[in-house]
């Protein structure tokens, strides 16, 4: 029996979900159809990982309130998508259900007692649910008083471990501690006999799974990540057409929520940060609601190593280039100390959500304005001098094109990062042209959004567009820029005004500037031409 004011681990009733779905909840239920399906087969060990603020604990909520004996739940899912599946009423509170937040379990901050706190912690919810079977026993661990339970036919248990990386990540430094929690796991839910007791081991973190050398301590379980989430993509954060729904309920314009907070590219969906998007739509406000969550910190730590191609693959990215050559996505390493390539770096970015990729190109982004802006903070705390002087030349660049329409500076501007960014045997390529000017534009990211490459407009696609931020949708003109090799800047300029490219800015901008970009490869000069449109 629960007593007034006790936490308990097994069986413990639905309150924390009631009070998700109580809130602005999406429904994300279909995950429960999709563990119902592997309920007592050898795929029943999962573990997702996913960035901070992304509803990992409202899934736990949910696993807990519908495995468990401790509730009837039926009420609160009633009218949630898990009960119009088949398997709905086979499995509805039909577990013992271990509940475990890892994040409780360090009691002083140093993870010295850890498994002292959290061996009596689980011992004591036990004890509580079980009193027969610890009626005149003392158990000293999880494992052997899990046995005694399962052998009094009180039936299987669904472990839900939330936050289970947690001490690998705030204590990676400690190998004795780490190493002792791997085994414990490893003691659970690996040995083929005593697992048989589990219907359900589901574990979520933000890092995939610990690994050594080359083998999985748990290679046991099915890891889904945000490099792979398999068929688990729609329920890592908010698909497109739920961020509209709560757009049109909240009045919100969702276009600008796209620019925001849209970026994280599966197979089959466009995923959004949940958090981002609740508050940006409560508070009707478009801002960076990472920084409320976490911080820049674990940015600026890995911008710190000087691995080589790395700090030039930041400022790629940053300036809207996606990055997909050759990295090598099954890199292991998961803790900064180990890192030993710049390939390291960016991994650990993508499964922390700093980084986005995309499974269809193979590439790597930024996703979007939100994170673009925590990577400008850390950009300036990392204080590169050997990158000042290109970003004095891009401030330059932006001066020369909002302050001045100078377009022989501008040229000028761009001719010199097209020479210094560029190998003599992609020089004349006009995708290579792309990427220069998105470089010399670096400096854009204080007045405009993460730029917009080959965005369909009009009768056609516009090569580059940069849309004005929320706070300079007023002042500064969104920047239509077409590129043309071979031929003139007139080319680029009327190509834009024929195919009606600056139909697709007027919602994000009071004005447009029109930019013709022109290379020509047997002079090797640039020309620029400018056209300003008021709307």
């Amino acid at each position: 029996m629960k007593k007034q004011g006790e936490v308990m681990l097994v069986n413990d009733d639905a309150e924390s979900f009631a009070m998700d779905v109580d809130s602005d909840y999406v429904d994300k239920t279909q995950l429960i159809a999709f563990t119902n399906s592997v309920i007592n087969k050898n795929d029943r060990f999962i573990c997702v990982s996913r960035p901070r603020r992304f509803g990992k604990s409202m899934a736990v909520h949910a696993l807990a309130a519908y495995y468990s004996k401790g509730i009837d739940s039926h009420e609160l899912f009633k009218n949630l998508k898990v009960s119009q599946d088949p398997t709905f009423e086979t499995y509805i509170n039909q577990f013992n259900t271990l509940y475990i937040n890892l994040q409780s379990y360090f009691d002083d901050g140093t993870g010295e007692h850890f498994f002292e706190v959290l061996n009596k912690a689980i011992l004591n919810s036990l004890s509580a649910e079980f009193p027969s079977v610890f009626e005149n026993k003392s158990f000293t661990s999880i494992k052997e008083a899990l046995r005694a339970v399962y052998s009094a036919g009180f039936g299987k248990f669904v472990v839900v471990i939330d936050e289970w990386d947690m001490l690998l990540r705030d204590y990676g430094d400690n190998k004795t501690l780490t190493d002792d929690y791997i085994n414990l796991l490893r003691s659970l839910f690996k040995d083929d006999q005593f697992s048989k007791m589990f219907a359900l081991v589901y574990m979520t973190g933000i890092l995939p799974i610990k690994r050594y050398n080359t083998q999985s301590a748990l290679n046991n379980f099915k890891e889904y990540t945000m490099l792979n989430p398999g068929k688990l993509e729609d329920t890592f954060g908010f698909t497109e057409d739920e961020v509209k729904a709560l757009c049109e309920k909240y009045n919100v314009d969702f276009k600008q929520a796209k620019m925001w907070y849209d970026g994280y590219h599966f197979r089959n969906h466009d995923i959004y940060n949940p958090y981002a998007v609740i508050n940006a739509v409560k508070d009707n406000n478009f801002t960076s609601y990472w920084s409320g969550s976490s911080t820049t910190e674990p940015v600026i730590e890995c911008l710190k190593n000087n691995f080589m191609g790395l700090k030039d693959e930041i400022i790629e990215l940053v300036s809207g280039i996606n990055i997909g050559k050759n990295i090598n996505i099954n890199k292991t390493k998961i803790i900064p100390e180990e890192f030993v390539d710049a390939d390291d770096v960016l991994v650990y970015l993508v499964h922390l959500g700093y980084l986005s990729y995309n499974l269809a190109t193979k590439q790597v982004s930024i996703p979007n304005q939100e994170i673009r802006s925590e990577f400008e903070v850390a950009l300036k705390t990392c204080n590169w001098t050997e990158y000042n002087e290109e970003i004095k030349k891009s401030d330059e660049l932006i001066e020369a094109t909002l302050g001045y329409r100078d377009v022989q500076r501008m040229a000028k501007l761009i001719g010199e990062f097209h020479q210094s960014h560029t190998s003599i045997l992609d020089y004349n390529n006009e995708e290579d042209l792309k990427y220069t000017v998105l470089g010399a534009f670096f400096s854009a990211i204080k007045y405009y959004n993460k730029p917009l490459l080959e965005q369909p407009t009009g009768k056609g696609f516009a090569d580059i567009i940069y849309l004005p931020n929320y706070e300079n949708y007023r002042s500064k003109p969104a920047l239509i820029i077409e590129l043309k090799n071979g031929h003139s800047a007139e080319d680029a300029l009327n190509q834009i005004k024929d195919k009606n490219y600056v139909d697709f800015v007027k919602p994000y901008a009071k004005g447009a500037l029109l930019i013709g970009i022109n290379y020509d490869p047997k002079t090797k000069e640039h020309s620029c031409i400018i056209e300003e449109e008021s709307f």
